[in-house]
């Protein structure tokens, strides 16, 4: 067998080796976070009632609000792909400067919670996916009234030993909130998270 046969099988067998450790691991990279965390977290979202154009932008600035917002949370991952989130939010939200702005600055309070995907892959890379987030508004002009999330995205890296985690937003997205008085809005938030095994 000449030396360049050789080196093909030599690459097609490492080339199977590490497909096969790809795929078998990812339940044991997502089994390295597992239980009970405590986290804070803090976020901004700025919301546009008539929406944004292409360049993410308010289509009608003068309605726009931005809102301020710290977090306190309980995570808890099952080591499967699935985590239990329950937040508490206290926020403060700040208008657009113009006349035509219906809204006023003020002060919330929400409480959401659900579940959500996860995953840990190489180098300890760890993605969340949120959809369909229930929540409720307890203190505030919209105190009494639920709300859904329908989407959004967290991206950041676990400890070696999975005691800590922290993640954020990777990019500007547009995500949706719905209320229970028939407000749907559209706004687009960053978040931070930095989670705590109890």
């Amino acid at each position: 067998m000449n030396l360049r046969a050789t080196m093909g099988l030599v690459v097609a067998a490492l080339s199977l080796g590490f497909s096969g450790a790809t795929s078998a691991d990812a339940p044991i990279k997502n089994a390295l976070l597992l239980g009970e965390y405590i986290a804070t977290s803090t976020g901004s979202c700025l919301t546009a009632p008539s929406g944004f154009n292409d360049k993410l932008q308010p289509n009608v600035p003068g309605v726009s609000s931005i809102s301020t917002l710290t977090n306190e949370e309980i995570w808890i991952f099952d080591g499967a792909g699935s985590v239990e989130v329950t937040t508490t939010s206290l926020g403060t939200s700040g208008v657009a400067s113009a006349p035509s702005n219906p809204n006023t600055a003020g002060a919330t309070g929400t409480r959401t919670w659900g579940t959500r995907r996860y995953t840990v892959g190489r180098d300890h890379v760890v993605t969340v996916i949120a959809t369909n987030v229930h929540g409720e508004n307890f203190a505030g002009v919209r105190a009494g009234q639920t709300l859904v999330i329908d989407k959004y995205l967290l991206q950041g890296h676990a400890s070696r030993d999975g005691e800590t985690a922290t993640l954020a937003t990777p990019e500007p997205v547009v995500e949706t909130i719905s209320l229970s008085n028939g407000d749907v809005l559209p706004r687009i938030c960053h978040r931070a998270v930095v989670l705590l095994k109890n």
